[in-house]
């Protein structure tokens, strides 16, 4: 997942100039965790996109996230790794402006361009003992496993990657090149931004093992 800090706006919905939060998260992946814990326990908590959510503050103050009875029992896996700065109001706080930054949304089902930091990551539908050469920019649709279209997927997620409505990506047994296939692979969704593609003789292969020729995917 992304590395370093990460920050999100909370506005009121119930009026314009109270209880507006900026959340620093200590990365990405802890704000996806956040909201996919924080969206199951309702309260009118709403994610508008991954760095604008609005809370209902008749129902529940995402400002008192550590303290409040409704947010009890979710709120100490979080301790030490986000808090919460209030804005401006009529109280006279400054407004902090968090950083601008190009966020993709890891929603499942959605198309994802993927790309290497050091290679563009392709397929070409072959024949399942073709392997995958990293020479061409491809749309994936990643579909988190047994979860509804629209989940925003966190790093625990197991997760399918689809080229077309009949093709998936494959890891080959014996070779471990990724591969065309029309049956379903299990991928790690952390582990695959995190490091497991490696260009190894012109083609990407699948390892598990971290080394310096670990391609980390960006998917934009």
């Amino acid at each position: 997942m992304s590395n370093g800090v990460f920050y999100a706006y909370i506005h009121n919905i119930r009026d314009d100039n109270t209880a507006r939060v900026v959340i620093t998260f200590a990365s990405r992946a802890v704000a996806d965790e956040w909201w996919r814990s924080i969206s199951g326990i309702g309260y009118n908590i709403k994610r508008i996109t991954p760095q604008f959510y609005t809370h209902d503050t008749d129902r529940a103050n995402v400002l008192y996230f550590f303290v409040d009875a409704p947010f009890k029992s979710i709120a100490e896996q979080f301790r030490g790794r986000m808090f919460l700065t209030l804005q401006n109001d009529r109280g006279g706080r400054g407004i902090d402006i968090i950083p601008p930054r190009s966020v993709g949304d890891y929603v499942s089902g959605s198309l994802f361009d993927p790309w290497a930091t050091r290679i563009c990551i392709g397929f070409t539908i072959h024949p399942v003992d073709t392997s995958v050469p990293p020479t061409e920019r491809t749309h994936f649709q990643i579909m988190a496993n047994n979860m509804p279209r629209g989940t925003v997927m966190i790093s625990t997620d197991p997760i399918t990657i689809h080229i077309d409505e009949k093709h998936m990506v494959h890891v080959d047994a014996d070779s471990a090149y990724l591969v065309t296939e029309k049956q379903r692979y299990d991928f790690n969704f952390g582990s695959l931004l995190s490091g497991v593609l490696v260009s190894t003789g012109g083609v990407l292969t699948y390892t598990k093992v971290d080394t310096s020729s670990n391609e980390l995917w960006e998917l934009v």
